[in-house]
């Protein structure tokens, strides 16, 4: 999972915060501290309900030569299960401090984003604590789509690496051959 200031986009975390009382300077300074401490303790992992996109495959697998692991959602004891979607508006979200408990306004700060992101179809998982989860392979990934562009000796990587798991299909991302999209055919 990723810090939030590692992230790619300028505005991850930006929050209006209403304050309690503005011109008290001890107001000020505790609300610019919960503010960076919301921001400091927080990771999330994105995700994207696009399989096909030909810009998420661009910026986020290697020029096309990476892959797009899919996640079940069913297992109610992995962090997947955990998945929100991400709201785009062209406003920042209004925070009003001690309104809820942490892990509400996480929600509220990470789960929105600047409509020019609306391409990507994000979800997310936000975590406050712990920002490292290993998938279970055979309860967490589903299916591996190989990217257009992969090595020859990164595809037989990754079909070796997933031929003892019987419920894991095996995708190639292709280009279409009439327009301008990514085909997703099933292989295994």
């Amino acid at each position: 999972m990723s810090k939030i200031k590692s992230l790619n986009d300028p505005f991850e975390g930006i929050f209006e915060l209403i304050l309690e009382d503005p011109n008290n300077p001890m107001t000020r300074y505790a609300n610019y501290v919960y503010q960076r401490d919301v921001i400091d303790s927080s990771s999330v992992y994105s995700l994207s309900e696009d399989n096909s996109n030909i810009l998420l495959w661009a910026h986020y697998a290697d020029n096309h030569k990476g892959i797009c692991i899919e996640f079940s959602t069913m297992n109610l004891n992995s962090i997947f299960s955990t998945i929100k979607r991400m709201n785009y508006s062209s406003t920042v979200p209004v925070i009003h401090r001690n309104q809820r408990a942490v892990s509400e306004l996480a929600n509220d700060i990470f789960l929105n984003k600047t409509i020019d992101w609306s391409y990507e179809k994000e979800w997310r998982i936000i975590s406050s604590g712990n920002s490292y989860y290993k998938p279970i392979i055979e309860s967490d990934i589903t299916g591996v789509i190989i990217g257009e562009r992969i090595s020859q000796i990164d595809r037989e990587w990754v079909i070796d690496w997933l031929k003892g798991y019987k419920n894991v299909k095996i995708y190639q991302c292709r280009m279409s051959k009439s327009s301008y999209k990514m085909d997703i055919e099933l292989i295994k």
